[in-house]
């Protein structure tokens, strides 16, 4: 399942970019669905998260995944790599732009088959998480 988003918010990429890659943060974000983040290991440009989701809108479960965030210059790309929906990519491209920043995410989510008949309901509610953590970050600068 694939989902493309662009968000553009009045602020520099640069701002935006070092809040999101402060990845423990994003519990205070989403709190009912994001329930921890530990971080397993970090390198330079490299950091293994594992954590929490409550997906009661979806699937009525908590899961449990580990993830590697690449950082690159106004970039992440996060790869899952152990939980349900392992094999998933997402990258976020801080661009800047004339207002500000435009973000762009392309994520391609690998979904086990017993979830596939929730697709449409995972990309939909995945796309409001995205759009409600980015205006948080906004907030969060202002």
């Amino acid at each position: 399942m694939e989902i493309d988003l662009t968000i553009n918010l009045p602020t520099t990429p640069e701002k935006l970019f070092e809040i999101a890659i402060d990845y423990e943060n994003y519990v205070n974000y989403l709190p009912q669905q994001i329930k921890k983040i530990t971080i397993i290991e970090e390198k330079e440009n490299e950091t293994t998260i594992e954590e929490t989701l409550a997906l009661m809108t979806i699937l009525k479960k908590e899961i449990t995944q580990t993830s590697i965030h690449r950082k690159k210059p106004n970039m992440i790309t996060t790869e899952i790599i152990s939980g349900p929906f392992a094999n998933s990519t997402i990258v976020v491209n801080f661009e800047k732009d004339n207002d500000g920043t435009s973000v762009k995410v392309k994520a391609d989510f690998t979904i086990p088959a017993k979830y596939r008949i929730f697709s449409l309901v995972v990309k939909k509610v995945y796309k409001n998480y995205i759009k409600s953590i980015l205006y948080k970050m906004m907030n969060e600068i202002e």
